[in-house]
């Protein structure tokens, strides 16, 4: 976790993460390489491993393979091209008044984004079987909306190959789900 200038390079993470059960925190992140990155840059970075959050109590829950909220990336990869079963994102919830967050690369970024060369190949599987008060959900990227008209955001050469699965029988908010993008 980090709100300071930073730089991550040259990281593989092979580590299956898997969060389970009841716990009182308001927020849950999760990711694969940087949990909360915001102000650093992350570079060569790649995971492979599988991101599981499934019945926990948080307000908020969001998983990602490289970063939960980044904003500048380069040369990074989710999954991989010749393995469907590597860098999987999974949620499944059963809790009420969750909001849930995904991306393959990110599920937040903020204001002046910018990505360049990233790929996800990973799968995102979601299923909500409660009152959920919405979900963002995008191969690349969840959520990129800032609020602010002066920001910038740039993507260049960045590709989504991995699948995405939502199922939402009851959600009382929004749903964006996006192969690319779930809301910019």
């Amino acid at each position: 976790y980090t709100t300071s200038k930073q730089e991550l390079t040259n990281l593989t993470s092979e580590v299956n993460i898997n969060v389970t059960g009841s716990y009182k925190e308001k927020y849950a992140y999760i990711s694969g390489c940087a949990s909360y990155a915001r102000d650093s840059h992350l570079k060569n970075v790649t995971n492979l491993g599988n991101i599981t959050y499934s019945g926990g109590t948080a307000t908020r829950a969001a998983i990602s393979g490289i970063s939960a909220n980044c904003r500048l990336l380069t040369n990074c990869v989710n999954g991989a091209e010749n393995d469907k079963n590597k860098g999987k994102l999974i949620y499944d919830s059963t809790t009420e008044s969750v909001s849930f967050y995904a991306g393959g690369m990110c599920q937040l970024s903020g204001n002046n984004m910018n990505a360049v060369n990233c790929v996800n190949y990973g799968s995102i599987i979601a299923t909500e079987r409660s009152n959920a008060t919405g979900h963002i959900v995008g191969g690349l990227f969840g959520n990129c909306d800032t609020g602010s008209t002066t920001c910038t955001q740039i993507f260049d050469n960045c590709h989504n190959h991995g699948d995405i699965s939502m199922l939402s029988g009851k959600a009382l908010g929004n749903v964006k789900v996006g192969g690319g993008f779930a809301q910019i």
